[in-house]
C-alpha cells in the first residue's frame, strides 16, 4: 500500500488526487489501507469525471458542426431562391436543442397562388352558368 502512496506522489495526476485527498483533516488520521482504498475511489471518480467531460464535449462539437452544416444548406436553398422548411434537433454536452428554420423566395409562390386562384375563381362562375 506504500508503494502506492509513492508511486501516486511522483505522478502529477497523482499529486492532484494526494492533494486534493491530503486536504481533508482526517485523512492523516485514517490507517494505511483506507488511505490507499481513499486514494483509489478518488482517483476512479476522476477518471470518471474526465471521461464524462471528454463524451459531453464530443457531443458538443458534433452538435457544433452538424449545425454548421445545416446554415450551409440553408444559405444555399436562399441563394437559389427556393421554399424550405428545416427542422434538426442537436445533442450537445449540456442538453438537447432543436431548430427550426423556415424561408424561402415569397415572390415565387405568390404568383402561383395568385394564378391558383383566378383558376379556381373562374371555375366557380364557369359552373354557375
Amino acid at each position: 500500500m506504500g508503494s502506492e502512496l509513492r508511486r501516486l506522489d511522483d505522478e502529477s495526476a497523482g499529486k492532484a488526487i494526494l492533494a486534493d485527498l491530503r486536504k481533508i483533516p482526517a485523512f492523516h488520521d485514517l490507517p494505511q489501507e483506507e488511505r490507499a482504498k481513499l486514494i483509489r475511489v478518488h482517483a476512479e471518480n476522476m477518471v470518471e469525471a474526465i471521461k464524462l467531460h471528454g463524451e459531453r464535449q464530443s457531443e458538443s462539437l458534433t452538435a457544433e458542426n452538424d449545425l454548421n452544416v445545416l446554415i450551409d444548406v440553408v444559405n444555399r436553398l436562399d441563394q437559389q431562391r427556393k421554399m424550405y422548411a428545416v427542422k434538426q434537433d442537436f445533442k450537445t454536452g449540456s442538453g438537447r436543442g432543436t431548430v427550426s428554420i423556415k424561408g424561402g423566395d415569397v415572390r415565387f409562390i405568390v404568383p402561383i397562388l395568385v394564378a391558383i386562384g383566378v383558376v379556381i375563381v373562374a371555375a366557380i362562375l364557369l359552373l354557375r352558368r
